[in-house]
Order: structure tokens, then sequence, then C-alpha cells
């Protein structure tokens, strides 16, 4: 049972005062504001609460927020509870009923619902692959799914921020699920989007996003890595000595040995699509999910179904010969999945991921181990920049809606553009000079 204080004038002295005692909770109730009370948790926590009647008659209890000394967002010192409290048993005098307000509004879980399915319908399945990662590793265990949308302040949205930051917070700690600096950014900002959502549909007001005044993003810093000539010269050395060995086992398989046959023609066809990826800078996604039927070697082009560009239609990811050569090669070979990198262990399925291959060829290379296959793609842009093809062929080249992606995220930028701009500014001036019969010595 709890232990109930008389009604004195409530001040933070006498809140220090009372010590948990772990097994009840005690409450305070305040001389200077009738029904305002302060429970104070058998685990030592503080919470300001008031008690009322409903238009039933019935005794109801709300809580308010949690206690602080000094002023910080989400909690409530004295005098700010005694002004809360007056507001909200002013509502219940004028007939409203908090409790039942409060029970009929939308729930963190009602809003995730309808966010997922109206972003659905809209978004390339990553991204939804990484909404769903943080509500499910990450917003719904450290806020609770049943917690009401209203009840989410900007204090909340720090704690999450912290919890993703230093892994925990969690109910279930069995395992690591990827905490850290980056991913605290990515749940608040998935966090955001859902508290955005939710002011459009209107579950919340319009701008009561809880996010919106966050000033605790951690600083990150884009890694552009591409590969350089050296590296490339290696890898492709490799990646040419893979592609003979697979091929020479495939031609040199025996008669009596067939079974053996989908196994080595799932290992060309690996390196193949690994070759591909490379000359077109698709994504792993997008070569590793290609049918044969989506493939047209006489038009030298690979149509996508979909592709993050925000762009309802299919894509054609143009190939050059040299993939030209590869596919018709591979397509003498090709098994009856109709998928153009067939999986070495499912006869029906693709080959999901060149990682196994990659690192193999990553190793042998002498290339850095936290290198993935998008690095090729970064390579592409960045080679293609360097040849001296405009931002705007390159994103065209990549699939990009608009440059500022590929500005911002792949093509690094070119140390010489600035004196390439230099020199031409220099030698026009010169040219006014000579033209002028001021020639500088």
């Amino acid at each position: 049972m709890p232990h109930v204080a008389k009604n004195k004038a409530i001040t933070n002295a006498r809140i220090k005062s009372l010590k948990p005692n772990g097994k009840s909770h005690q409450v305070l109730w305040d001389s200077r504001v009738g029904g305002l009370g302060l429970r104070v948790r058998a685990s030592g926590r503080h919470v300001w609460l008031v008690r009322y009647r409903d238009p039933d008659g019935n005794n109801r209890r709300k809580t308010l927020g949690p206690w602080t000394e000094r002023e910080r967002d989400g909690a409530f010192t004295i005098p700010q509870a005694r002004t809360e409290a007056q507001r909200e048993l002013g509502q219940l005098a004028g007939g409203g009923d908090v409790a039942a307000r409060r029970k009929n509004e939308p729930s963190l879980e009602e809003l995730w619902e309808r966010f997922l399915d109206d972003k659905s319908q809209r978004l390339a399945k990553e991204t939804l692959g990484s909404y769903r990662s943080c509500w499910d590793v990450w917003i719904a265990p450290v806020l609770g799914r049943k917690r009401k949308l209203a009840s989410i302040a900007g204090a909340d949205v720090f704690d999450l921020h912290d919890a993703v930051t230093n892994n925990s917070g969690r109910r279930d700690r069995s395992r690591d699920r990827g905490g850290g600096r980056h991913m605290a950014n990515r749940v608040v900002a998935t966090l955001s989007s859902m508290m955005s959502f939710a002011g459009r549909r209107g579950m919340l007001p319009r701008g009561s996003n809880p996010c919106r005044l966050f000033d605790g993003w951690h600083k990150e810093v884009r890694k552009r890595r591409f590969l350089g000539d050296d590296e490339l010269v290696k890898l492709l050395a490799v990646i040419e000595a893979e592609e003979r060995a697979a091929w020479a086992e495939l031609e040199s398989l025996p008669p009596n040995r067939v079974q053996l046959r989908p196994r080595v023609v799932a290992r060309v066809s690996a390196i193949t699509g690994l070759r591909v990826l490379m000359l077109t800078a698709g994504r792993p996604s997008e070569i590793l999910g290609s049918r044969w039927e989506d493939v047209d070697l006489d038009a030298g082009v690979i149509t996508l179904q979909s592709r993050k560009t925000g762009v309802e239609q299919n894509f054609g990811l143009a190939l050059p010969p040299q993939a030209v050569s590869a596919l018709k090669r591979l397509a003498t070979v090709a098994d009856t999945s109709g998928w153009v990198v067939a999986s070495r262990m499912y006869p029906t399925r693709h080959l999901t991921t060149f990682g196994l291959l990659w690192a193999r060829l990553r190793t042998a290379a002498g290339l850095p181990t936290d290198l993935t296959p998008y690095v090729l793609r970064r390579t592409a842009a960045t080679t293609a920049r360097h040849l001296g093809i405009s931002m705007s062929h390159t994103a065209t080249y990549l699939g990009h809606a608009n440059t500022s992606i590929t500005e911002r995220a792949y093509a690094a930028p070119i140390a010489t553009d600035g004196q390439r701009v230099g020199v031409a500014v220099a030698d026009h001036y010169d040219k006014l000079s000579r033209e002028a019969g001021h020639v500088r010595h």
C-alpha cells in the first residue's frame, strides 16, 4: 500500500527528504493547489499527478510528468507543476474528462502502422527496411509501443538519442543491436518523420513535432572512399584471374560430374555479375536481382523494375561493350532459373550478396577490409568526373534524379578543378593585357 503524507506545501527540501523504501510508493499532496500530488516510486522516481472526479463521480488520477529541481524540457518544477495542475483541473471543472480523452489518443504503435502503410507504397524496400530496423530495435523498445503520442516530449527524444548512442535502454540486451553515433542520428530522423506525418494526418497538432528543436545531432563525416588507379589495377587483375579459374573449372568439368555443374555455373555467374557491377556503376542489389528477361544484349541495356529516384517507371541500366560481351558468354551456360546471377544453394533463386566473393577478392588485391562492393559505384562516378564527364551526365549514368545527390554522395571533388579555373582566368587577363599592348614580363 502506498504511504500518503499529510497535506503540506510541497518544497524541494521536502521532496529530497523522502527516501524510497524499495517496496511501495509514497505520495505527497500539495496544500496550495488542491488535487496536486507528487508520487515517489519505490525505484526513487518522482512523478507529478492530479486527482479528480469524472462526471460519473469516479475517482481518477492523471500523471503530469516527472519532477525536476531545475528547469528542463519534459519535466516540471514545483511552480510549473502547480500551473499545469490548475490548467488541467480547470478543464475538468468545465466538464472535460482528461483521462477519457487520453485513452482515445493515438498511440505510437498506431502511428507506426499508418506511417508504414503510407510509405510502403512510395519508398524503396531498402529505405523501408531502414525504417523497420529503427522502429523494431530502438523506437518501440525505448519509448514503448503503447505510448501516447501527445506524451512524447523533447526530453524523450534526447533520451532516445542517448540510448542508441550508448547501445542501451532496450529491454532485449541479449546481443548488440548496432547502436552508435550514426545509428542514433538515423533513429531520431525516423522518429521525426513519423511525428511530422502524424501532424499532417491530424494525429497531432501541426507543428508539435517533439523532434523539431532537437540539437544533439552527432557530427558525421560522409565517407566518399573510391579506388585509386593502383588499387583498380590490382582489383582488375584479381577479377580476371577469378574469371579464368571459374571458366576453366566449368569447361573442364567431366561428363560424369554433371551434378556439380549448377555450383560451377553459379561461380561463373557471380564473378560475371561483379564484373558487370564494376562496368555499369549499378547498385549491387540491382545486378543481383536482374533476370535474363530484363537484359537486352542487342540494345545493351538492363531494364530495372524499380529505382531510388522517386520516378515510377522502369529505368535502363546502360551496358558498355565489355559488359555485353561478358553477359553474352554467360548466357551460353545460364541455368533455367531465369536469374542472371544464380544462387549456389537454391536452384530457383538468385545470389543475394557478393559478400563472400568480394571478401576473397578484396583480400587477394590487398584492399582495406572496410571496403564493400558499393565502392565500385563511387569509383565509377569519380572516374567519370576525372575523365571530364559533366556532373549532369554522371548523374544520369548513376540514375540519380538530380546532380546534388551525385555531387554530395558519390563523385569526389576534383582537386584540379580550382586550378583549371585559375589558369583560365589568368590566361584571360593575359589575353586582355596583350591586346592592350601591356604584356607583363
